[in-house]
């Protein structure tokens, strides 16, 4: 019984979902497609240009970074650019923490704890996180 009722109700999620999320896809589209240009203009290969973006992904920073590259600079410089870019992000949480349920402050201490001994242990942890944080919410 209840797996009947749970099947409309996912189904429902899901193309809610999916729906809710068309803006985001739009805009990374266009900013995947900027980037490109960016990057192959730089002087990136297209298969260059992909994996930066999949390993860096970090918005302004892979800009910064695909400069950095066109005009030659060194690999030290570009890393640190991109640390102090990404530095900001820390700003964020810090600010928003007292505002966070405890359990994200948990959540982030078991993600790094665990990210030390594998980063599969700490992408479950992230994963388990989530899952009590939504379901907290409900």
């Amino acid at each position: 019984m209840s797996a009947a009722i749970a099947a409309p109700a996912l189904r429902a999620a899901r193309r809610r979902l999916a729906i809710d999320s068309i803006g985001i896809w739009a805009l990374a589209v266009v900013i995947g497609t900027i980037f490109g240009f960016t990057a192959r203009q730089g002087g990136l290969s297209l298969l260059e240009a992909a994996a930066f973006s999949a390993i860096l992904f970090a918005g302004a920073s892979e800009f910064a970074a695909v400069g950095l590259v066109a005009v030659g600079a060194p690999w030290a410089s570009i890393v640190l650019v991109v640390w102090l870019l990404n530095a900001r992000h820390l700003l964020y949480a810090a600010s928003i923490a007292p505002h966070a349920a405890c359990t994200c402050a948990r959540s982030l201490t078991s993600m790094v704890k665990h990210a030390s001994r594998s980063p599969a242990s700490a992408s479950a942890v992230a994963t388990t996180s989530v899952r009590r944080s939504v379901a907290a919410t409900r």
